[in-house]
């Protein structure tokens, strides 16, 4: 029996001995896959990488390139627009100053023709313009922005009717054949050192001579668009009416009095609504019908137009009255 029990015994101890041995194999062999697999993991992540970045690396490549051969072409294509660009303005020029030189050459040839059938008359006016410039060249105080400055000055200072009369038409002649003149007009604040001269004429032959020349002055420079608000100041609207008032039986002061008026009235809100006033409003329809040729008899007419061309002013005075009633009355 002890025998046998020691036999068990050591027959336990020796299985138990062998599964512990069973058991550590089996941890050294899992140990040692696990480290051959991680190698293998590794190895494997390297190339991955390795792949990987060269992967990379050719995309940028290929993208470098890619860019540089379109930034090549977007070159071209700006040196090609650049090219197209200079020589189409190389020849535009070149056209132009041909077609200048065509234009002048045919001015030469119309100048020849007409100076070949021009009339005794045109020549002897040609004559006097090519004096007239000499003169000018000659005395500087014949050109007429130092003539338009003669004149400034003189209606500043000078009393005398006579000189006065003589400046008025230098500045109407300015006025009226240059815009520089006009400009020198303004910026001395001529309109009303004129407006002032305005309220010192009386119905004389002179002085509606002079007032002529002064409307038509005015008359000059509100064609200037960009001078018209420097024309219509604060007064100037009461002075055109009190003329258009006075003077209508006298067509020349009457006629451009009322063409001033229509302007200043209808560019200035602020004179607008003046002659929009009972009072101004009252005093444009009495002047209408006393100047409608509908309400005069043929003797009126006779004794007023004064022949077809007043005659024709006339009726345009008329016109140009009924039309600023009704912007008024708007």
């Amino acid at each position: 029996a002890a025998v046998e029990i020691q036999r068990v015994w050591r027959g336990f101890l020796d299985r138990v001995e062998a599964m512990y041995h069973i058991v550590m194999v089996f941890r050294i062999q899992s140990t040692a896959r696990m480290y051959l697999s991680m190698r293998v993991v590794r190895q494997r992540r390297r190339e991955v990488e390795v792949e990987d970045r060269f992967h990379f690396y050719t995309a940028r490549l290929i993208q470098r390139t890619f860019r540089a051969y379109q930034m090549k072409l977007r070159l071209e294509e700006a040196v090609c627009t650049i090219q197209k660009v200079v020589r189409g303005h190389l020849t535009r020029n070149q056209v132009a100053k041909y077609g200048a030189s065509v234009v002048q050459i045919q001015a030469y040839i119309r100048a020849y023709r007409v100076r070949r059938t021009r009339t005794k008359k045109a020549k002897a006016i040609v004559v006097r313009i090519a004096a007239a410039r000499q003169r000018a060249i000659q005395n500087p105080g014949m050109v007429l922005g130092v003539r338009t400055q003669f004149a400034l000055k003189e209606l500043q200072t000078s009393q005398r009717l006579t000189e006065i009369m003589e400046a008025a038409k230098i500045l109407e002649t300015s006025t009226r054949l240059s815009r520089n003149c006009c400009v020198a007009f303004v910026r001395v604040g001529a309109p009303n050192i004129l407006y002032e001269l305005i309220g010192s004429c009386n119905r004389s032959l002179p002085h509606i001579e002079i007032l002529r020349y002064v409307l038509l002055t005015l008359q000059n420079v509100a064609s200037q668009e960009d001078l018209l608000e420097d024309v219509a100041t604060s007064k100037s609207a009461e002075i055109f009416l009190d003329l258009v008032q006075m003077f209508r039986d006298k067509q020349e002061v009457f006629g451009v009095a009322l063409s001033l008026l229509s302007s200043v009235a209808r560019h200035n809100h602020a004179l607008m609504r003046l002659c929009a006033k009972p009072e101004s409003m009252k005093r444009l329809n009495h002047v209408l019908k006393k100047v409608s040729i509908t309400g005069q008899s043929r003797q009126d007419i006779s004794r007023v137009s004064r022949g077809r061309t007043a005659f024709v002013q006339q009726k345009e005075s008329v016109k140009i009255l009924r039309s600023l009633l009704k912007f008024l009355k708007q």
